[in-house]
């Protein structure tokens, strides 16, 4: 599972164009190798699992918070808060400065952890050999044959916006090729008959506008309620993140991390040391997106090489430039449109800057680096779009 960034903005639908885009990998933790998970708290501290326990990065510190626990082979982690929750081979840790562990016997149907899902208050696991549980805080209920799945050898898990959970299945399960859906009360399944063509589905991802993506055997697909969508088939995606431009991003066995727009697959030249396969993604608060390698946790700096943020409604267009922007961002409108107000909004939905009146340049000065959101009203539309602020 991963963390969603939800924005809403009430307006006209806009596309954004970028010919190109210029990726930067910066190595954030090479000491550590084989991860299976990355995730960031409310406190923005960076956490990260693997076969060798959790560990947390508090500046140039690499602290280990795995004593105690039931297992340190780990292969996934999650947060509630600051409340850290991850598993593996052997159980279920929830940590909050002293672990908590839950075991079979006891707590757990089974002891083998493939993936951990948390939203709110609920606790999704999808286990290897049995099937799938739900903890709500106080009851565990598992999931396995018996209640309509077939095969009960799961490796990834995700609850939507709406609540309903998706359990993918591994090539070792007998449902090799399906995933499932749990509205509350009934199990569906999607395999080929419904159009979803993947084998061994290892990631699953619910995207901010209820799209659900999938990765595995046979590419990255994409379901939009209705229709199954192949995206790529050129990898194996082994996990997928959303960011705040709503870019879609997938890590992938031999040696590949990508980015799909909504129009173009970027091959974003990952690590020349990265040499296994991307197993976790992660956002921080200000929307910087970390990947978790074999040989290391990395962060990635992407622009549009062209500077310019194009937008189109009714046949209208505009120009939001440059992007990255410094000090100041320029607005042109193809048909001279005069501008009434623009808004400028930080990841939270916060406003950070109103001007009102037809600006065609908009002083930064006063912000932070970061990425934000914007909307320019005019007397006939309204447009939206994404910038980045680098000082």
């Amino acid at each position: 599972m991963k963390n969603k960034f939800l924005f809403t903005v009430f307006g006209i639908l806009l596309t954004g164009i970028a010919f190109s885009q210029t990726f930067t990998w910066t190595p954030v933790v090479t000491s550590y190798t084989s991860g299976q998970g990355i995730v960031f708290d409310t406190n923005d501290s960076l956490w990260f699992a693997g076969y060798n326990g959790l560990f947390e990065k508090d500046g140039a510190s690499i602290i280990d918070h795995s004593a105690g626990f039931v297992t340190t082979s780990l292969t996934s982690c999650e947060a509630r808060g600051n409340i850290i929750w991850t598993g593996g081979y052997g159980g279920l840790i929830q940590y909050n400065g002293t672990p908590t562990n839950y075991s079979n016997p006891g707590d757990l149907q089974g002891s083998a952890i493939y993936d951990v899902d948390v939203t709110g208050n609920n606790i999704w696991l999808a286990m290897e050999n049995e099937g799938a549980s739900h903890y709500n805080g106080s009851t565990w209920t598992h999931y396995d044959s018996s209640d309509s799945l077939i095969g009960d050898w799961f490796q990834s898990i995700e609850q939507d916006n709406i609540g309903n959970v998706w359990l993918g299945s591994s090539s070792y399960s007998t449902s090799k090729g399906t995933i499932y859906k749990f509205n509350g009360s009934t199990w569906t399944s999607y395999s080929t008959a419904q159009g979803m063509i993947l084998g061994d589905v290892s990631s699953v991802f619910s995207a901010s506008n209820g799209d659900l993506w999938a990765g595995g055997t046979g590419g990255l697909m994409k379901f939009n309620g209705t229709t199954w969508t192949m995206i790529d088939t050129s990898v194996v995606p082994a996990c997928i993140k959303e960011d705040a431009s709503g870019n879609i991003w997938y890590g992938c066995s031999y040696d590949v991390v990508k980015m799909y727009d909504g129009s173009t697959i970027y091959n974003t030249n990952a690590p020349a040391n990265f040499t296994g396969r991307c197993d976790g993604i992660a956002m921080s608060a200000q929307g910087e997106l970390y990947f978790c390698l074999d040989s290391g946790i990395y962060k990635v700096d992407y622009t549009p090489s062209t500077g310019i943020h194009q937008e189109f409604a009714d046949n209208h267009m505009i120009s939001v430039y440059p992007n990255p922007a410094s000090d100041k961002i320029n607005i042109e409108f193809e048909n001279e449109e005069e501008m009434v107000k623009f808004t400028l909004f930080d990841l939270a939905g916060r406003i950070q800057m109103e001007v009102t009146g037809d600006h065609k340049t908009i002083l930064l000065e006063h912000l932070n680096s970061g990425l934000y959101s914007y909307i320019i009203q005019t007397k006939s539309n309204t447009y939206s779009g994404n910038i980045s602020i680098l000082l």
